[in-house]
């Protein structure tokens, strides 16, 4: 009689979740399996060599005698595995044949079997024990209280493959073993308490998904079946099983992004920042301690599509006393966009905000072509809002300065660029045609008049001051003197800029 040897080619590994989810991947042999050509399995195929062994089924149970390199091998279909770089378990029932301590392959024997992992029970001369290989040159023994090797029974091993990289060397797979006995499950150790292993072999090193199942040797399969952990949210590019534990691991300062709908209910590390562009949490219940601050990445229907206005989140927060929520805008929104500083408001399951045009792309606007208008972005905004055709620009989403500075180009109810209406405070439908000065005109040697609308409020971008003909500046608004000479006067507004 032959051997037995389990195979599986896999990918990395690590502790998880103990409230992990795992689906079906593969199944190896299902249930109305007749003959070694149909065992119904699922995203598999089975490779039988029969001409170097004999196969048999018998009532789900799949017999083989292999001559010697040979094998049965279950190749899966990796395209439908449910998750990747999470956990995959593989499960294999059967009766093993016992090995001889001798008679385990080599290193390489193993490598050129493009094997991550190998297990056997060993006949060590002694006695019987479960053997495992993982890489390099020693298998070594495994054992568990409870768990005895049985080559006459059915065994149950589970081999636990973690493709998360969420502990230990972050660059590096692992690999666990178990004896199922009924509802109680073993978890095999070295002779030094170890329970997982790093993978070292030339495929374990190197791979991140499991490839198969391989038997060499005799024995009997009733089952090879594989599940797989569900990653629910990922820190760094490593996945968790659970929104919980990715917010554990960006401990306060990493970014979550949530992968797949989860309805937990979660307290949050101030200083996290959620990114939810699947609205994958928008049934959870996100609790944020007091004092805490959370930041939220919203997508682009979040933000309006870039377009100035309100704009929601869904998310469920419980906020606790001095808590709070800022607002991160996403990508090219984040490139014309900002947050309207203290719009954030929470409340029940929704996070509204403002975004606004950045202050930047206002504050380069240079109608006039010799000053940016940057002495008082508020006072801009104030003035944009006030003026439909100004506004209308002001919100859209690809809003550039090159834009808003043509807008303001654009003359006024008032026959001015609405940039120097903005300049002197006006609105620009205010008149500037000066009239007789409402307080009456005293002077003997000249005609006071006035602009009203003009009051003082300037923007600050430049001076103004007040020009009759060739006359000397005038700083009044109110009191315009034009002296009492015969003929008329040109009556001007001037604008000079000041100091950046």
């Amino acid at each position: 009689m032959k051997k037995p040897l389990i195979v599986a080619s896999v990918v990395c590994a690590c502790a998880f979740a103990a409230n992990a989810s795992f689906d079906s991947w593969f199944t190896g042999i299902n249930s109305g399996a007749t003959t070694a050509n149909n065992l119904n399995a699922s995203s598999g195929t089975w490779t039988f060599d029969t001409t170097h062994g004999d196969f048999e089924v018998n009532g789900n149970v799949l017999e083989f005698d292999l001559d010697d390199t040979y094998a049965v091998t279950y190749d899966v279909d990796v395209s439908k595995a449910p998750d990747t770089n999470t956990v995959t378990k593989v499960t294999v029932s059967g009766v093993f044949t016992p090995v001889k301590l001798a008679d385990l392959p080599l290193e390489g024997t193993m490598n050129d079997r493009l094997a991550q992992v190998g297990f056997v029970i060993c006949d060590t001369g002694s006695g019987n024990s479960y053997y495992a290989w993982v890489g390099g040159a020693n298998w070594f023994a495994l054992s568990a209280t409870g768990a005895t090797p049985d080559p006459t029974a059915t065994t149950t091993l589970i081999v636990e493959f973690d493709y998360s990289r969420r502990l230990g060397d972050h660059t590096k797979n692992y690999v666990k073993f178990f004896i199922q006995n009924g509802e109680l499950l073993y978890a095999l150790e070295d002779s030094n308490h170890v329970t997982s292993f790093t993978m070292t072999s030339d495929q374990g090193a190197a791979l991140r998904q499991v490839a198969g199942i391989s038997c060499y040797g005799s024995g009997s399969l009733s089952a090879a079946n594989g599940n797989v952990e569900i990653g629910v949210a990922e820190v760094n590019g490593i996945k968790y099983a659970s929104l919980a534990d990715a917010n554990t691991a960006a401990a306060g300062s990493g970014t979550i992004l949530v992968d797949r709908p989860t309805t937990e209910t979660v307290t949050l590390s101030s200083g996290v920042t959620i990114s939810d562009p699947g609205k994958n949490a928008s049934g959870a219940t996100l609790t944020l301690p007091a004092n805490a601050t959370v930041t939220v990445i919203a997508t682009a229907d979040e933000a309006n599509n870039g377009v100035s206005g309100n704009c929601s989140v869904p998310l469920n927060f419980s906020a606790g006393a001095g808590a709070t929520v800022d607002i991160t805008l996403p990508g090219t929104i984040a490139t014309t966009k900002e947050v309207v500083p203290g719009s954030v408001n929470v409340s029940g399951t929704t996070a509204t905000y403002s975004i606004q045009t950045l202050a930047s792309i206002l504050t380069a606007a240079n109608p006039g072509g010799n000053k940016a208008l940057s002495a008082n972005v508020s006072k801009l905004r104030t003035f944009i809002a006030a003026d439909e055709a100004l506004a209308e620009v002001d919100a859209a989403a690809d809003v550039t300065t090159a834009s808003i500075q043509t807008a303001l180009q654009a003359n006024g109810g008032n026959g001015i660029p609405k940039w120097e209406s903005y300049v002197l405070g006006i609105a620009p439908t205010a008149s500037v045609k000066p009239v007789p000065a409402p307080a009456g005109d005293a002077d003997t040697t000249a005609i006071t008049l006035a602009i009203p609308a003009i009051t003082g409020d300037f923007s600050g971008d430049y001076g103004v001051t007040y020009k009759v003909g060739n006359g000397a500046a005038q700083n009044d608004p109110s009191a315009i003197k034009v002296p009492l000479a015969t003929g008329t006067s040109d009556i001007s507004i001037v604008l000079t800029p000041t100091v950046q």
